[in-house]
């Protein structure tokens, strides 16, 4: 495999997944709101914790056979998590490279060599991924469909983007070596 190109490709293909998906999320008109928050504000927060932690012994993933799904991420003095949005971004950010370091490896055992068939290749991959992910949360725990489509366009274009980055880039470096 060509480091450098695994390199490279982790960090723009990277940022392009981060990039993709910030859009995705901050301005893309998905059909209806996939992730609704709760009413209220302030004080209507903490007394919804304090009104589920006895049914909840921490932080982590519950659910209800009757249809409740929630997931609880609160900080020890059950203050507001937005001001770590940088840490968190950051931590996407990574994250998305590691993605994009998987896919240019990926990239590197697809024999086509036309830049938009690469693309499409990774954009399977991201279908495949999206299907087994978010279409299994829709059946066994009932996720709105909205949800996963969403979702799961958010994975296959961002993959598809990335794709078409990283194909470039192999073309660019050098269409011998990758």
């Amino acid at each position: 495999m060509n480091r450098r190109f695994l390199v490279a490709g982790a960090i723009l293909g990277g940022l392009t997944l981060f990039v993709w998906r910030s859009l995705a999320n901050a301005a893309v008109p998905w059909p209806g709101p996939p992730v609704q928050g709760f009413r209220g504000n302030g004080s209507a927060q903490v007394e919804l914790i304090d009104a589920m932690r006895p049914y909840a012994a921490g932080n982590g993933i519950y659910y209800s056979s009757y249809g409740v799904f929630a997931v609880m991420s609160v900080l020890p003095d059950r203050s507001d998590k937005a001001a770590g949005i940088g840490s968190r971004l950051a931590g996407e950010l990574a994250l998305d490279m590691v993605v994009a370091l998987a896919l240019a490896a990926l990239l590197q055992a697809i024999t086509c060599s036309a830049v938009l068939e690469r693309a499409g290749v990774l954009a399977l991959a991201g279908l495949a991924a999206a299907l087994v992910t978010y279409g299994s949360d829709t059946i066994g725990y009932g996720f709105p469909l909205a949800y996963a489509f969403a979702r799961a366009m958010e994975l296959v274009v961002g993959f598809f983007l990335a794709g078409l980055v990283l194909a470039w880039l192999a073309q660019r470096m050098s269409p011998t070596e990758s």
